[in-house]
């Protein structure tokens, strides 16, 4: 890979991490994963360059489904492409703002009903 795509692959990364995941969790509601038609038309609706798309797919699919419509396909590709992506996301997100789709999930079980209710318990 020359200088060139590893600095447009860069600035990809930095805007997938920093508006797929509030995107899809906003359009779509929180889930572990989504599909690859959700994920190709949040791209296309934020303008996101498409021919990084695999981004997305590395994130937010499955692995198999990921080793199915994956651009380009190695090995070991889509974990780099998590990796990146992670890398390039707000280390101080907004409370309650999308952190990535399997904590956002966690993060809200862990919370439990009593967040969500004006009880105190007692």
């Amino acid at each position: 890979m020359g200088l060139l795509q590893w600095l447009r692959l860069q600035s990809a990364a930095k805007r997938y991490a920093r508006s797929l995941g509030p995107a899809l969790l906003r359009d779509y509601g929180t889930s572990e994963f989504y599909n690859p038609q959700q994920i190709r038309a949040t791209v296309r609706r934020l303008g996101l360059p498409a021919a990084f798309i695999d981004l997305g797919y590395a994130v937010f699919l499955p692995e198999a489904t990921f080793d199915e419509v994956a651009i380009h396909q190695q090995n070991g590709r889509r974990r780099a492409l998590i990796k990146l992506f992670h890398r390039h996301q707000p280390r101080h997100p907004p409370p309650g703002s999308w952190n990535s789709p399997r904590n956002t999930v966690a993060d809200m079980g862990a919370l439990g009903p009593s967040v969500f209710s004006d009880h105190s318990g007692s």
